[in-house]
């Protein structure tokens, strides 16, 4: 009877995310409703609308049509990551119901006892958090892969380590931070052998077909080859069948690059 519960809670988890667009920007909560209603409210896939390549679903048309008319209003601070851990320099995934307005601008985080760190010394925590996201984005301006971190690190020390900026390399239009000289020498000599599989993308997503952001933390080694997954729990999915599920991905993988 317990099998029996813990597979349908598998399945129903599977077919939510199979149902899922490739990217569902605040796990489907509406951005407007922070500020016009002063809640985290769900959203509605029938009120979806896209910005910058993610999808926010509305709870009516007319929030919907409130956000395309001025998205820079109602979107959270800092690309939505956890405003505590920015002003950390961290990049923390945030949970969209945890948020606090501060003159008219959304700030998310991980959870309420982070939330409660960063409204302890909100003005001198979002100070920080704006200069380090500031810094974030000249990353992106240099196109830094891996959210910074050593791509070698994963099979020849096997562990997530964050690179430097100091020890960098471009590799097909990408940036990428290492730990040491050694390490970048080791990537340029042949970067195939330490890129993850499919650009990066979560491997259990795309054995479904989807390209899902990873988190460059979550990684698993198989065969000399690194795998990254979206999160701890799609992770643990991924090394249930592990084989079964790179072969698809492989599969997908292919055809996205037909594409």
């Amino acid at each position: 009877m317990k099998t029996i519960k813990i597979f349908a809670i598998l399945l129903a988890l599977v077919t939510s995310i199979q149902a899922m667009p490739k990217n569902l920007a605040l796990d489907g909560y509406c951005p407007v409703c922070y500020i016009a209603a002063g809640k985290a409210n769900k959203g509605d896939a029938k009120f979806a609308a896209e910005h910058n390549s993610k999808t926010y679903y509305f709870v009516s048309e007319e929030t919907k049509q409130l956000f395309i008319a001025n998205p820079e209003k109602f979107l959270p601070q800092y690309d939505g990551y956890c405003a505590y851990g920015m002003s950390l320099g961290k990049k923390f995934v945030s949970d969209p119901t945890v948020f606090t307005v501060v003159e008219d601008k959304v700030y998310l985080n991980k959870d309420a006892s982070i939330s409660k760190l960063f409204q302890q010394d909100r003005a001198s925590h979002i100070v920080k958090a704006d200069s380090h996201w500031k810094a974030e984005m000249m990353k992106v301006k240099d196109n830094v892969a891996l959210d910074g971190y050593c791509p070698v690190c994963y099979i020849a020390a096997g562990k997530a380590n964050k690179g430097d900026s100091k020890f960098a390399a471009k590799h097909n239009e990408k940036t990428y931070y290492f730990v040491s000289e050694e390490t970048k020498q080791l990537f340029i000599a042949n970067p195939e052998k330490f890129l993850p599989q499919y650009d990066g993308y979560c491997a259990y997503g795309m054995s479904l077909g989807k390209k899902f952001v990873s988190d460059p933390t979550v990684f698993t080694v198989v065969e000399d080859k690194v795998y990254l997954n979206k999160d701890a729990s799609i992770s643990k999915l991924f090394q249930e069948d592990r084989a079964s599920h790179i072969a698809k991905a492989d599969t997908n993988w292919k055809a996205e690059m037909q594409k």
